[in-house]
């Protein structure tokens, strides 16, 4: 009798016993980028953030806001290329991004886009003509860089800044002509800023995407489905619209 109570301690071990994965196994990284992931408050918010919580709840994957780790975009992807379980968001799934890693997603639907001040007369018909001469800010490495330098926009047009914010006052200040960011964040920063939003315009759309959460290759697929799953309930249940609401 206790050989059989034994035995069926031991299954249920292996059974059971990996079910719930510990956040301090894995690395989560953003970057300022709102309202989708940004600091607030000396902790990390936003939409993907909040979700993120949500989805590692439902998955048994505790997390603290206080374990997000927020980096300039170009160093945390350098972390999810080269080590193993990391997660990093928010993240558009770009051709050239596809294979080279795992993907939990969509989280929300984002456009990016190039914007001008009203006063400079740009207007953009052809990229890489009408951008001639002009010097455009970009976060280092982001997908709308990715899009300019992929439609032949030559790098010296390029100000590369680790800092959403500080491209908005570049631009207001003209200190640069046009910049490139997904067109949400920018209408945060400009209303963070006290700018009024008149003074700018979209003069071209560079980018029309979903934004997901990148993983690791090295991660265990079997993780990162029930992490998918937890994000589809959170989709399904329409909680993600609701957390969508709080950042208007």
């Amino acid at each position: 009798m206790k050989k059989t109570i034994w035995l069926f301690a031991i299954l249920f071990c292996l059974a059971f016993g990996n079910s719930s994965a510990r956040a301090e196994d894995l690395i989560f990284l953003t970057e300022e980028n709102p309202p989708f992931n940004h600091m607030k408050a000396g902790s990390v918010s936003g939409v993907a953030t909040d979700v993120l919580l949500r989805m590692t709840e439902i998955a048994n994957i505790p997390l603290n806001r206080e374990e997000v780790i927020l980096l300039p975009w170009a160093r945390g992807y350098q972390r999810l290329l080269n080590s193993p379980n990391v997660i990093l968001y928010s993240m558009a799934k770009t051709s050239s991004r596809k294979g080279l890693f795992q993907w939990i997603g969509p989280i929300v639907n984002v456009k990016s886009v190039l914007i001008a001040r009203k006063d400079s007369g740009i207007r953009i018909n052809n990229l890489i003509s009408d951008s001639n001469g002009r010097v455009i800010g970009t976060i280092r490495g982001s997908a709308s860089e990715h899009v300019i330098l992929s439609k032949g926009v030559s790098p010296n047009a390029i100000q590369r800044l680790h800092n959403l914010k500080l491209n908005v006052q570049k631009l207001k200040n003209g200190r640069v002509d046009m910049v490139a960011m997904p067109e949400a964040a920018f209408l945060y920063h400009v209303k963070e800023l006290g700018y009024d939003p008149d003074l700018f315009e979209n003069v071209h759309t560079l980018l029309e995407t979903s934004l997901y959460y990148g993983v690791s290759r090295g991660m265990d697929p079997a993780l990162v489905n029930r992490l998918q799953k937890a994000l589809d309930q959170l989709t399904a249940s329409g909680e993600i619209n609701r957390i969508k609401l709080q950042y208007r």
